[in-house]
Protein backbone atom coordinates (compact mmCIF):
# COMPACT_ATOMS: atom_id res chain seq x y z
CA UNK A 1 0.00 0.00 0.00
CA UNK A 2 0.85 3.45 -0.35
CA UNK A 3 0.15 6.60 1.60
CA UNK A 4 1.50 10.09 -0.07
CA UNK A 5 0.83 13.22 1.24
CA UNK A 6 1.44 17.16 0.00
CA UNK A 7 2.26 20.70 2.04
CA UNK A 8 1.74 22.90 -0.97
CA UNK A 9 5.08 24.53 -0.27
CA UNK A 10 7.47 22.24 -2.70
CA UNK A 11 7.18 19.56 -0.19
CA UNK A 12 5.79 16.10 -0.67
CA UNK A 13 6.49 12.61 0.77
CA UNK A 14 5.31 8.86 0.17
CA UNK A 15 4.98 5.89 2.09
CA UNK A 16 4.81 2.81 1.05
CA UNK A 17 4.84 -1.03 2.64
CA UNK A 18 4.67 -4.32 1.29
CA UNK A 19 4.21 -7.25 3.08
CA UNK A 20 3.86 -11.08 1.75
CA UNK A 21 3.59 -14.39 3.66
CA UNK A 22 3.82 -17.71 1.35
CA UNK A 23 2.67 -20.64 3.29
CA UNK A 24 1.20 -24.48 2.69
CA UNK A 25 3.32 -27.65 2.24
CA UNK A 26 5.89 -25.55 -0.35
CA UNK A 27 7.62 -27.28 -3.13
CA UNK A 28 6.99 -30.32 -4.15
CA UNK A 29 8.07 -33.12 -6.89
CA UNK A 30 6.49 -35.97 -8.86
CA UNK A 31 7.56 -39.71 -9.26
CA UNK A 32 8.05 -41.19 -12.71
CA UNK A 33 7.32 -43.30 -13.73
CA UNK A 34 3.76 -42.65 -11.98
CA UNK A 35 2.33 -45.33 -9.87
CA UNK A 36 -0.94 -45.63 -11.86
CA UNK A 37 -0.23 -44.43 -15.16
CA UNK A 38 -1.37 -40.54 -15.02
CA UNK A 39 -2.06 -38.99 -11.63
CA UNK A 40 1.23 -36.84 -10.61
CA UNK A 41 2.11 -37.98 -6.60
CA UNK A 42 4.42 -35.64 -4.77
CA UNK A 43 7.25 -37.83 -2.72
CA UNK A 44 5.28 -37.21 0.48
CA UNK A 45 1.63 -38.73 -0.77
CA UNK A 46 1.44 -42.07 1.70
CA UNK A 47 0.96 -44.51 -1.97
CA UNK A 48 4.45 -43.46 -2.79
CA UNK A 49 5.72 -43.60 0.70
CA UNK A 50 4.02 -47.29 0.79
CA UNK A 51 5.53 -47.98 -2.65
CA UNK A 52 9.15 -46.61 -1.42
CA UNK A 53 8.71 -49.00 1.86
CA UNK A 54 8.42 -52.18 -0.52
CA UNK A 55 11.46 -51.66 -2.27
CA UNK A 56 14.86 -51.50 -0.09
CA UNK A 57 17.39 -49.63 -1.01
CA UNK A 58 20.95 -51.34 -2.12
CA UNK A 59 22.24 -52.67 1.21
CA UNK A 60 23.87 -51.01 3.44
CA UNK A 61 23.05 -47.70 1.70
CA UNK A 62 20.43 -46.01 3.46
CA UNK A 63 17.57 -43.86 1.87
CA UNK A 64 15.26 -40.96 3.03
CA UNK A 65 11.85 -41.77 2.94
CA UNK A 66 9.60 -38.40 2.06
CA UNK A 67 7.84 -37.29 5.21
CA UNK A 68 4.12 -35.26 5.47
CA UNK A 69 6.07 -32.98 7.17
CA UNK A 70 7.12 -30.60 4.61
CA UNK A 71 6.14 -27.23 4.86
CA UNK A 72 7.11 -22.98 4.00
CA UNK A 73 6.63 -20.28 5.87
CA UNK A 74 8.25 -17.32 4.24
CA UNK A 75 7.80 -13.74 5.08
CA UNK A 76 8.57 -10.68 3.44
CA UNK A 77 8.30 -6.84 4.56
CA UNK A 78 9.64 -3.65 3.00
CA UNK A 79 8.42 -0.81 3.83
CA UNK A 80 10.30 2.78 1.70
CA UNK A 81 9.98 6.89 2.05
CA UNK A 82 10.19 8.88 -0.98
CA UNK A 83 10.29 12.90 0.17
CA UNK A 84 10.71 15.73 -2.45
CA UNK A 85 11.31 19.05 -1.70
CA UNK A 86 11.79 21.75 -3.83
CA UNK A 87 14.83 23.90 -2.95
CA UNK A 88 14.60 26.84 -5.78
CA UNK A 89 17.92 25.44 -7.75
CA UNK A 90 16.94 22.34 -7.66
CA UNK A 91 14.84 19.46 -6.30
CA UNK A 92 16.20 17.05 -3.62
CA UNK A 93 14.96 13.69 -3.43
CA UNK A 94 15.50 11.40 -0.10
CA UNK A 95 14.51 7.74 -0.06
CA UNK A 96 15.13 5.64 3.07
CA UNK A 97 13.69 2.06 2.67
CA UNK A 98 13.97 -1.25 5.08
CA UNK A 99 13.35 -4.65 3.97
CA UNK A 100 13.56 -8.00 6.12
CA UNK A 101 13.31 -11.57 4.34
CA UNK A 102 12.81 -14.81 6.88
CA UNK A 103 12.79 -18.01 5.04
CA UNK A 104 11.49 -21.55 7.15
CA UNK A 105 11.11 -24.20 4.64
CA UNK A 106 11.41 -28.05 4.71
CA UNK A 107 10.67 -30.16 1.20
CA UNK A 108 11.77 -33.55 0.02
CA UNK A 109 11.66 -32.57 -3.51
CA UNK A 110 14.34 -33.21 -4.22
CA UNK A 111 14.44 -36.75 -2.87
CA UNK A 112 15.79 -35.66 -0.06
CA UNK A 113 15.39 -33.46 3.37
CA UNK A 114 16.25 -30.20 2.75
CA UNK A 115 15.55 -27.92 5.69
CA UNK A 116 16.37 -24.06 5.55
CA UNK A 117 16.26 -21.06 7.65
CA UNK A 118 17.11 -17.61 6.56
CA UNK A 119 17.00 -14.53 7.64
CA UNK A 120 18.06 -11.15 5.67
CA UNK A 121 17.68 -7.54 6.88
CA UNK A 122 18.37 -4.91 4.50
CA UNK A 123 18.74 -1.04 4.66
CA UNK A 124 19.07 1.74 1.94
CA UNK A 125 19.40 5.33 1.60
CA UNK A 126 19.17 7.50 -1.47
CA UNK A 127 20.06 11.21 -1.55
CA UNK A 128 19.81 13.27 -4.91
CA UNK A 129 20.06 16.71 -6.20
CA UNK A 130 18.27 17.27 -9.86
CA UNK A 131 17.88 20.18 -12.33
CA UNK A 132 16.67 21.04 -15.26
CA UNK A 133 17.66 24.27 -16.87
CA UNK A 134 17.06 25.72 -19.87
CA UNK A 135 18.73 22.65 -22.34
CA UNK A 136 21.08 21.39 -19.75
CA UNK A 137 19.40 18.14 -17.29
CA UNK A 138 21.69 16.94 -14.62
CA UNK A 139 21.34 15.24 -11.15
CA UNK A 140 23.63 14.46 -8.39
CA UNK A 141 23.64 11.86 -5.74
CA UNK A 142 24.30 9.44 -2.82
CA UNK A 143 23.58 5.63 -2.25
CA UNK A 144 24.48 3.48 1.30
CA UNK A 145 22.93 0.24 1.44
CA UNK A 146 23.50 -2.24 4.14
CA UNK A 147 22.71 -6.17 4.57
CA UNK A 148 23.05 -8.56 6.72
CA UNK A 149 22.32 -12.38 6.31
CA UNK A 150 22.23 -15.48 8.34
CA UNK A 151 21.68 -18.92 7.19
CA UNK A 152 21.18 -22.51 8.61
CA UNK A 153 21.17 -24.99 6.08
CA UNK A 154 21.03 -28.73 6.48
CA UNK A 155 20.82 -31.60 3.41
CA UNK A 156 19.90 -34.75 4.50
CA UNK A 157 20.35 -37.69 2.25
CA UNK A 158 20.81 -40.37 4.83
CA UNK A 159 24.18 -42.08 3.34
CA UNK A 160 25.69 -38.50 4.11
CA UNK A 161 24.55 -35.34 5.26
CA UNK A 162 25.65 -31.65 4.94
CA UNK A 163 25.14 -28.55 7.81
CA UNK A 164 26.12 -25.17 6.35
CA UNK A 165 25.54 -22.09 8.96
CA UNK A 166 26.49 -18.81 7.14
CA UNK A 167 26.66 -15.20 7.95
CA UNK A 168 27.19 -12.86 5.38
CA UNK A 169 27.33 -9.15 5.61
CA UNK A 170 27.61 -6.36 3.00
CA UNK A 171 27.95 -2.72 3.09
CA UNK A 172 27.82 -0.64 -0.28
CA UNK A 173 27.83 3.48 -1.11
CA UNK A 174 28.20 5.32 -4.11
CA UNK A 175 28.32 8.36 -5.69
CA UNK A 176 27.15 9.36 -8.73
CA UNK A 177 26.58 12.37 -11.69
CA UNK A 178 24.62 12.65 -15.06
CA UNK A 179 24.49 15.57 -16.65
CA UNK A 180 22.08 16.05 -20.34
CA UNK A 181 22.93 18.91 -23.26
CA UNK A 182 19.94 19.10 -25.52
CA UNK A 183 21.71 20.75 -28.57
CA UNK A 184 18.58 20.28 -30.35
CA UNK A 185 15.20 18.92 -29.99
CA UNK A 186 16.19 15.52 -31.26
CA UNK A 187 19.89 15.85 -30.24
CA UNK A 188 21.40 15.12 -26.53
CA UNK A 189 24.62 14.30 -25.44
CA UNK A 190 24.28 13.36 -21.89
CA UNK A 191 27.77 12.31 -19.25
CA UNK A 192 27.73 10.69 -16.24
CA UNK A 193 30.14 9.28 -13.38
CA UNK A 194 29.68 6.65 -10.75
CA UNK A 195 31.83 5.47 -8.25
CA UNK A 196 31.05 2.47 -5.79
CA UNK A 197 32.43 1.09 -3.24
CA UNK A 198 31.57 -2.48 -1.89
CA UNK A 199 32.62 -4.52 1.69
CA UNK A 200 31.43 -8.07 1.56
CA UNK A 201 32.11 -10.47 4.52
CA UNK A 202 31.45 -14.16 4.99
CA UNK A 203 32.04 -16.28 7.53
CA UNK A 204 30.63 -20.02 7.07
CA UNK A 205 30.83 -22.81 9.62
CA UNK A 206 29.91 -26.20 6.76
CA UNK A 207 29.63 -29.70 8.53
CA UNK A 208 29.93 -32.42 6.09
CA UNK A 209 28.95 -35.82 8.33
CA UNK A 210 30.62 -39.30 6.83
CA UNK A 211 29.11 -41.03 3.81
CA UNK A 212 27.58 -44.21 4.89
CA UNK A 213 27.33 -45.38 1.79
CA UNK A 214 29.40 -48.75 1.20
CA UNK A 215 31.18 -48.59 4.45
CA UNK A 216 29.25 -49.33 7.96
CA UNK A 217 28.04 -45.75 9.80
CA UNK A 218 30.65 -44.11 11.83
CA UNK A 219 28.65 -41.93 13.45
CA UNK A 220 24.76 -41.61 13.86
CA UNK A 221 23.62 -38.80 11.91
CA UNK A 222 20.70 -37.40 14.66
CA UNK A 223 22.67 -37.29 17.76
CA UNK A 224 25.80 -36.00 15.82
CA UNK A 225 24.03 -33.09 14.08
CA UNK A 226 22.24 -32.26 17.25
CA UNK A 227 25.77 -32.32 18.95
CA UNK A 228 27.70 -30.49 16.28
CA UNK A 229 24.37 -27.29 16.48
CA UNK A 230 24.94 -26.78 20.54
CA UNK A 231 28.87 -27.67 21.18
CA UNK A 232 31.54 -26.07 19.08
CA UNK A 233 33.91 -28.87 18.33
CA UNK A 234 37.57 -29.02 16.56
CA UNK A 235 37.72 -29.07 13.28
CA UNK A 236 40.93 -31.01 12.37
CA UNK A 237 42.26 -33.56 14.18
CA UNK A 238 40.66 -32.85 17.50
CA UNK A 239 37.13 -33.59 15.97
CA UNK A 240 36.72 -37.30 16.05
CA UNK A 241 38.31 -37.87 19.81
CA UNK A 242 36.03 -34.93 20.91
CA UNK A 243 32.63 -36.07 19.27
CA UNK A 244 33.21 -39.53 20.62
CA UNK A 245 33.41 -38.74 24.01
CA UNK A 246 30.98 -36.14 24.27
CA UNK A 247 28.30 -38.61 22.29
CA UNK A 248 29.42 -41.18 25.68
CA UNK A 249 28.35 -38.49 27.72
CA UNK A 250 25.14 -37.83 25.83
CA UNK A 251 24.52 -41.81 26.62
CA UNK A 252 25.12 -42.81 23.23
CA UNK A 253 26.45 -46.58 23.32
CA UNK A 254 29.90 -47.08 21.78
CA UNK A 255 30.30 -50.31 19.35
CA UNK A 256 34.17 -51.54 19.29
CA UNK A 257 34.96 -52.86 15.73
CA UNK A 258 38.19 -54.05 14.52
CA UNK A 259 39.15 -51.46 12.15
CA UNK A 260 42.52 -52.29 9.68
CA UNK A 261 44.66 -49.00 8.83
CA UNK A 262 46.77 -48.74 6.22
CA UNK A 263 49.48 -45.78 5.68
CA UNK A 264 51.14 -45.83 2.15
CA UNK A 265 54.52 -44.67 1.87
CA UNK A 266 53.94 -42.53 -1.01
CA UNK A 267 50.66 -41.22 0.81
CA UNK A 268 49.56 -37.41 1.69
CA UNK A 269 49.30 -36.33 5.18
CA UNK A 270 47.82 -33.25 6.49
CA UNK A 271 48.90 -33.77 10.17
CA UNK A 272 50.32 -30.18 11.33
CA UNK A 273 53.13 -31.45 14.21
CA UNK A 274 52.76 -28.45 16.02
CA UNK A 275 49.43 -26.69 15.54
CA UNK A 276 47.83 -30.62 15.74
CA UNK A 277 49.34 -31.67 18.34
CA UNK A 278 48.62 -27.90 21.04
CA UNK A 279 44.98 -28.68 19.46
CA UNK A 280 44.59 -31.84 20.86
CA UNK A 281 46.09 -31.52 23.76
CA UNK A 282 43.80 -28.08 24.34
CA UNK A 283 40.88 -30.32 23.46
CA UNK A 284 42.35 -33.38 26.59
CA UNK A 285 42.21 -30.44 28.99
CA UNK A 286 38.46 -29.34 27.68
CA UNK A 287 37.20 -32.88 28.00
CA UNK A 288 39.25 -33.53 31.58
CA UNK A 289 37.87 -30.56 33.69
CA UNK A 290 34.68 -31.52 31.41
CA UNK A 291 34.19 -34.70 33.11
CA UNK A 292 35.16 -33.92 37.01
CA UNK A 293 31.85 -32.28 37.41
CA UNK A 294 30.01 -34.95 35.20
CA UNK A 295 31.80 -37.67 36.69
CA UNK A 296 28.97 -38.07 39.66
CA UNK A 297 26.47 -38.29 37.05
CA UNK A 298 28.64 -40.76 34.78
CA UNK A 299 29.33 -43.06 37.91
CA UNK A 300 25.66 -43.04 38.66
CA UNK A 301 24.60 -43.97 34.83
CA UNK A 302 26.95 -46.68 34.44
CA UNK A 303 26.02 -48.50 38.11
CA UNK A 304 22.59 -48.48 37.18
CA UNK A 305 23.64 -50.49 33.25
CA UNK A 306 25.98 -53.08 35.70
CA UNK A 307 22.17 -53.59 37.69
CA UNK A 308 20.20 -53.95 34.61
CA UNK A 309 23.08 -56.14 33.46
CA UNK A 310 22.73 -58.18 36.44
CA UNK A 311 19.25 -58.72 36.42
CA UNK A 312 19.17 -59.47 32.91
Amino acid sequence: GELRGETGTGLDATLSVDYAHVGGMGGGGTILPLLDGKTRLGPSDPRVIAEYLTRAPTAPVPQIIAQDDGYQNNRFFGTALTVNADLGFAKLTVIPAYRKTDLDFRNYSSSFLIQDKENSDQMSLEARLSNQSGPINWVLGSYYFVEDVSARQFYDQASNGTRINSRLGTESYAFFGQATYSLTDRFRLTGGLRYTHDNKTQDTDAHTLPFVGFVPGVYPLVPTVKLIDDVKLGKRMDFDPELLVRLHWRGLPIVTMPTRVSYPLDGVSHFKGLRDNAMISLMHARLFFGMLWRAPWLLARRMRQAVRRTRA
